[in-house]
């Protein structure tokens, strides 16, 4: 009886994975029809600004990022920003490179990327475009938007929105990073097709975010702690409060991390910069990240008894045996179906479904010793 509790609880905590599962099915088909409307859409801005905030380390990524968009030869006005320190020698082949003055401050003390953001902010505001006949389309410096990205962000009849991300550039660099990011793919396109397109966004990533200048100009970047560590959290969050948010239907591709040590850096300065975001977020908001991170943290335990259950469920009851099935197909499923959406290759699907325990395994450490260790500075991983 004991042990049938145990893993009655493990089945709890993995009761998101059968929800989840629906909505990825639902994500899909959504992001399908979205695309075949496409050509329906022409709500047009003025100007159209692609912009890559750098600090200076990718210099290589963030020229080939702006080859690519050249590439396409884009049939639509569009200028290209580069954002960088004032210290960065690099040379970039953007149509404008805005360089951050060492001694910027501003007013709320925000750091970090936000503190370049807000910059590139008032330069617009300086020079009187920065409203609702201009759009921003935001870039890291490891984001390659597909062409569709780009032409759907332009001609969208929204005011704020963003697509889903694949961490297909550099995969199987490490393995089992690649491996762990493939829950992100899944969870992207199960959780943002929907939420986006109510207006209600639940993930909220920087790469590929897309917004009119008069969204930009209101919500600003400058929101002291909070956005200098999770400053795409707070300003699509912010936004979505007061301005039409929507979905873009194609995908940015980016790296995972490289290392393991990556990884750490990565998900401490997400765990944080989502811990510090909390107070400014409404009640639901809030309860979507604390569940995000509870079933994060639970994923030793589950495993663990999920181990266990599979040695002596034949003897546990019919609808718990069944309901420890499910939720271990949807929990395999999900890193099994990531990393089909992220590379089309069996091999890599293969790899995933043998090794998926270990990458799971990892994370959910580095969760917990991220916790314990907040981090001191604005951490940022390699991308090249």
């Amino acid at each position: 009886m004991y042990s049938q509790l145990l893993v009655a609880a493990s089945v709890f905590v993995w009761l998101p994975f059968y929800f989840n599962i629906i909505l990825l099915c639902w994500g899909l088909w959504l992001t399908s029809r979205l695309k075949a409307d496409a050509s329906k859409l022409h709500n047009d801005p003025r100007r159209f600004i692609i912009q890559i905030c750098t600090n200076g380390s990718a210099p290589k990524s963030v020229n080939s990022i702006l080859e690519t968009v050249r590439s396409y030869h884009l049939e639509f006005p569009h200028e290209t920003w580069v954002v960088v320190e004032e210290y960065d020698s690099n040379s970039y082949s953007a149509d404008r490179v805005v360089r951050v003055p060492s001694g910027f401050v501003t007013p709320n003390r925000t750091g970090a990327k936000a503190r370049a953001l807000e910059y590139a902010r008032q330069v617009r505001i300086r020079e009187d475009v920065e409203d609702e006949t201009t759009k921003i389309l935001f870039l890291d410096d490891d984001s390659f938007p597909e062409r569709g990205y780009i032409e759907y962000a332009f001609h969208a009849p929204v005011e704020i929105a963003h697509g889903y991300i694949r961490t297909d550039r550099g995969y199987g660099t490490n393995l089992l990073t690649s491996i762990a990011d493939n829950f992100r793919v899944t969870d992207c396109i199960a959780t943002c097709p929907t939420f986006a397109t109510l207006g209600r966004p639940k993930l909220i990533h920087g790469e590929g975010l897309v917004a009119r200048g008069n969204v930009e100009r209101e919500v600003t970047w400058d929101h002291g702690g909070a956005s200098s560590w999770g400053e795409d959290l707070m300003f699509g969050t912010k936004a979505s409060h007061k301005f039409r948010y929507g979905f873009i239907p194609h995908s940015i591709h980016i790296a995972s991390p490289f290392s393991v040590s990556d990884l750490y850096k990565q998900r401490r300065r997400w765990l944080w910069g989502s811990l510090k975001s909390l107070r400014l977020l409404s009640r639901s908001e809030r309860s979507f990240i604390l569940a995000r991170l509870y079933c994060g943290f639970m994923a030793v335990p589950s495993i663990a008894l999920s181990a266990y259950g599979a040695a002596v469920g034949a003897s546990w009851p019919l609808p718990l045996q069944v309901a420890f099935s499910m939720g271990t197909v949807a929990f395999v499923g999900y890193y099994a179906l990531g990393a089909w959406l992220n590379t089309h290759r069996p091999k890599r699907v293969a790899q995933t479904l043998a090794l998926f325990w270990a990458a799971a395994l990892m994370e959910a450490p580095v969760l917990l010793y991220s916790l314990l260790r907040k981090p001191k500075t604005f951490e940022v991983i390699r991308k090249e």
